[in-house]
């Protein structure tokens, strides 16, 4: 295979721009990550011969990488329709489109919620806006299993979170453990449930329309603002940013995780989305991005659509908004992070916050975010605090073996064990009608996946003054949870693969890399002296 990467047959211009900005390293690329950036950014103006080199080129790699790539990448489902329309369904591996198809069922169902939620509010003139992925799923005819959505994402005003948190409990969701805290970081509630077919439904409920602290201008009156702009969307009782909005939305939300978290092909698919499905008012997008100085992280957030996929973005648009030349080589500094592995190599703390400290427009935002950060984090600077922590953490001898953490019952409510070190934790949850386990993330803010344990009416439930154990083995990265003289759920975090007795509910499906959670005893391995 032809070892330079092409994206699209566009001009040499396009290529030359490519090669000059180097967001790639081509020298340390394998063949498959070749293949999926040339097929993920494929031009709907490709030729024929360009596209019959694709084809040819396919079927010398390794299938189980590109698969493995994909998955690392974010890109499965939308990757899997590309090669579809290279090669037909029925001439690649069947799994590709099963997983295009089981993003499609989720993307539908989340759609339907997001109707849903946006009926009863209604009722109380609440209006709610879809935000980012949700709002191209829900407003633009595109693809719904190329909408991927792991969670839903909706806009209400801060005024109407009282009410919208009532009628939210009554659809049957539940806040997330510990969210005050998250919420007042983020400006969102975090809400969960699972719907009647076994799928778990993950929703945030923003009260703020941009979710960054480097900007010019009050959140609150920008969010008021945009509600108002705001329009419905045919056949849903949702409602959409208006196009400028949305776009200037999306490019923060891109420019907010780059280089961190970085932005990933999926990111920036939703910039070229919504410049090419909706009309954009470039006088109108400009003086939002002047207006709020954010001039730089918008420069890079429409670049790189711009690059990828031929986004069209006039030239006087960036040319309007580039920054100085000395930020510039900022895109060579990540030219290796943006895309591929998207969620591994982030930059180290320190090198991060130069790097975000260059996306600012304004020195003064600068210093008033450096001081709310350490305000807020202002253990973390004392001497004291920090040698202690690397001396504990330097001689500390954690187990390597298997540790349980016995827990009493003592009735409804929620009772959790966090992991320290390992990035996970567990909570138990009794709300007086059922039972559930759920993996989270070592502080409690995200469940990974969850495990139905009882009814309250099932002989197996767990009664007041009961023993309950968490069993952790941290070697093999496995969580046990033990009742009634039985381990009643695991969750395999090496394997991402969980098990229960009653095989309910249906897994994340963005988390687990299994279709079921039926229970198999093969699991019990690494348990044996307790079980």
């Amino acid at each position: 295979m032809d070892s330079e990467l092409v994206f699209f047959d566009k001009t040499s211009k396009t290529r030359e721009l490519l090669a000059k900005m180097m967001f790639f390293n081509r020298g340390k690329q394998s063949r498959e990550e070749q293949f999926l950036l040339k097929v993920f950014c494929l031009s709907t103006e490709a030729g024929s011969d360009y596209r019959e080199q694709l084809r040819n080129s396919f079927f010398a790699l390794d299938e189980e990488r590109l698969w493995q790539l994909s998955l690392e990448c974010k890109v499965t489902a939308v990757f899997a329709h590309r090669l579809s329309d290279l090669f037909g369904w029925e001439n690649i591996p069947p799994r590709w489109k099963e997983f295009h198809d089981q993003m499609a069922g989720l993307a539908n169902l989340y759609c339907e919620e997001i109707d849903l939620i946006a009926r009863e509010l209604s009722i109380y003139g609440i209006k709610v806006i879809a935000l980012k992925n949700d709002s191209i799923a829900l407003a633009f005819h595109l693809c719904r299993g190329c909408c991927p959505m792991s969670d839903i994402d909706i806009l209400i005003e801060h005024a109407n979170q009282q009410q919208a948190d009532t009628v939210l409990k009554k659809l049957g969701y539940k806040h997330t453990w510990d969210s005050s805290t998250i919420s007042d970081m983020v400006g969102a509630n975090p809400y969960h449930k699972i719907a009647p077919s076994g799928r778990f439904i993950f929703l945030d409920v923003h009260w703020e329309a941009i979710g960054v602290r480097w900007m010019k201008g009050d959140l609150g009156e920008l969010t008021s603002k945009m509600v108002e702009r705001s329009l419905p969307i045919p056949g849903t009782t949702a409602r959409i940013l208006s196009p400028e909005d949305n776009l200037f939305q999306v490019v923060l939300h891109n420019a907010k995780h780059a280089y961190r978290l970085k932005p990933g092909f999926m990111r920036n698919l939703d910039v070229h989305r919504i410049i090419e499905n909706q009309e954009i008012n470039w006088t109108v997008f400009l003086n939002l991005i002047r207006t709020h100085k954010i001039n730089t992280g918008a420069y890079f957030s429409l670049l790189a659509p711009a690059i990828l996929f031929g986004t069209r973005v006039p030239a006087e648009v960036l040319g309007a908004i580039a920054p100085p030349s000395w930020k510039k080589p900022l895109c060579q500094f990540v030219r290796s992070a943006w895309f591929l592995n998207s969620n591994k190599n982030k930059p180290r703390s320190f090198i991060f916050r130069i790097v975000r400290m260059v996306m600012y427009d304004d020195i003064k935002i600068v210093i008033r975010n450096s001081i709310i950060s350490v305000w807020r984090k202002r253990r973390r600077w004392r001497v004291f605090f920090l040698l202690r922590s690397k001396i504990v953490d330097l001689f500390s001898k954690r187990t390597r073996s298997l540790a349980t953490f016995p827990i009493v019952f003592h009735g409804s409510g929620s009772y959790k064990k966090f992991f320290e070190g390992s990035g996970y934790g567990v909570i138990f949850e009794d709300d007086s009608q059922e039972g559930y386990v759920y993996l989270t993330k070592e502080d409690g803010s995200k469940i990974l996946d969850g495990l139905k344990l009882y009814y309250h009416g099932d002989a197996e439930k767990i009664s007041e003054g009961d023993l309950l154990e968490i069993l952790w083995h941290p070697e093999l990265k496995k969580v046990g949870v033990r009742y009634h003289g039985k381990i009643q759920a695991i969750f395999d975090i090496a394997n991402r693969k969980s098990y229960c007795r009653t095989g309910f509910p249906l897994p994340n499906a963005s988390w687990c890399k299994f279709k079921n959670h039926l229970w198999d005893d093969s699991a019990l391995s690494g348990f044996e002296a307790i079980n």
